[in-house]
């Protein structure tokens, strides 16, 4: 074999040493990294344990206990900041660690892993979690997009779809489920502005709003949009508004879930949380109902989301930007993915019907006015965690979407929907 034969293997061997040697590196690093969190968590509550106690002014009766309680808390936050080890096992750490330090007894601390709360918790995210396996939560999305847009595809009304979209199904599902579901949507959307031809002839008055030398607007000021110099093309215009919407279209999903999860008693982790620190804290107090907070937070959510959509528009889609955006829009490409969905079979029928019913029995479980809910006929022992796990179980999750059972006997959960159904995992 010649020479120059010779140097183009020798060079793929080279290339393919440093791979693996880069690769070894990263798994080094990735071994240290992960035993080094997983020693400094204990070793953080340790040293607050010690150091609390050492403290003389914290030294009085129950100090013990108040010094372990401080210690556990930090072990836990530098495992779930660090995600050491699964975020779920982490959160079990108390189950034995209260116990075996005489914090609190076993039976107290196991009731507190299954109350009302985490019922709700559970059903409501299956419930979701069959919502987004039927599909239902993209065709809702994709619509919500082709009612805003419109047919000339107005970028403002199509951002607008964006807030809107993701807010809505955010009331009912995970803030990350539908971030994950409505980012590759808008993704898809940003790439078609961005791929779109600038220079092909277009009506004046789109070349005109691209040229900064023919028109001025004060909004563009306040967003960045300042006049440029006279080098400066209307290609290059036209490529800094797309990009400036681009990013406004991201953003919107982003922050258009947070608001739409604030709606609901069931939008979000953290207004379950708050629901059940006041029926801890207030036992004798009337509880959060579903309806009450939908009163309290659905007028809130709008404000929110309509106040979003202004600074949007304001920041990233100015009156000098519009025609520009528009003509790059495609309506196409929406129209065609919502049309891959096919018609709705009896499945994600009966999903959708479901769903529907759980939510009217949540808002009617419990009244403010002179007519009672359907939970007074119960006398109190039903709750939304009561109505939440039975229509769990109208889902039909042991067929559809609890996980399959290898042969070694672990349990094997499907990647894509690993990571919308970790509380059902939990």
């Amino acid at each position: 074999m010649s020479e120059e034969a010779l140097l183009p293997a020798n060079g793929r061997q080279q290339h393919s040493a440093e791979n693996d040697a880069t690769a070894e590196n990263d798994s080094a690093y990735s071994w240290y990294y992960e035993n080094f969190a997983i020693a400094a968590g204990p070793l953080a509550g340790l040293l607050a344990y010690f150091i609390f106690l050492t403290d003389q002014d914290h030294v009085q009766q129950g100090s013990q206990k108040l010094a372990a309680m401080f210690a556990i808390l930090l072990w836990i936050c530098v495992w779930w900041m660090t995600e050491a080890v699964p975020i779920a096992i982490t959160a079990l750490l108390p189950l034995f660690l209260f116990p075996l330090l005489q914090i609190s007894t076993a039976d107290a601390v196991a009731k507190a892993y299954m109350n009302d709360t985490i019922s709700l918790f559970l059903g409501s995210f299956i419930l979701a979690l069959a919502v987004q396996k039927y599909n239902c939560h993209k065709r809702l999305a994709l619509k919500t997009l082709l009612v805003f847009g419109g047919e000339k595809m107005d970028p403002r009304t199509l951002l607008l779809g964006f807030c809107a979209g993701p807010a809505f199904v955010s009331m009912f599902m995970s803030n990350t489920a539908v971030a994950v579901m409505m980012i590759p949507m808008a993704v898809g959307v940003v790439q078609k502005v961005q791929n779109s031809p600038l220079d092909a002839p277009s009506d004046p008055s789109v070349e005109a709003s691209r040229n900064p030398k023919h028109q001025k607007s004060p909004s563009d000021e306040e967003s960045g949009y300042r006049e440029i110099e006279s080098g400066e093309t209307s290609s290059q215009f036209a490529n800094k508004a797309l990009s400036k919407y681009s990013k406004g279209v991201v953003l919107a999903v982003g922050y258009a879930v947070g608001v739409g999860g604030m709606t609901t008693l069931t939008g979000t982790g953290p207004n379950l949380v708050f629901s059940g620190i006041f029926r801890s804290l207030f036992p004798k107090a009337e509880p959060v109902t579903y309806t009450q907070w939908l009163m309290f937070g659905f007028p809130l959510g709008v404000f929110f989301l309509l106040l979003l959509w202004f600074i949007l528009c304001v920041m990233y889609c100015p009156t000098a930007a519009v025609p520009v955006v528009s003509a790059s829009l495609s309506r196409s490409t929406i129209q065609k993915e919502y049309d891959s969905l096919g018609a709705m079979d009896s499945a994600e029928k009966t999903v959708v019907s479901l769903f529907t019913v759980l939510a009217f029995l949540w808002m009617t479980r419990a009244t403010n006015g002179d007519v009672p809910g359907w939970g007074s006929y119960f006398h109190g022992y039903a709750d939304d965690g009561t109505v939440s796990v039975r229509y769990r179980g109208f889902c039909k999750c042991p067929t559809t979407l609890a996980p399959s059972y290898s042969a070694n006997g672990y349990t094997e959960i499907d990647q894509s929907d690993d990571r919308s159904c970790y509380t059902c995992r939990f």
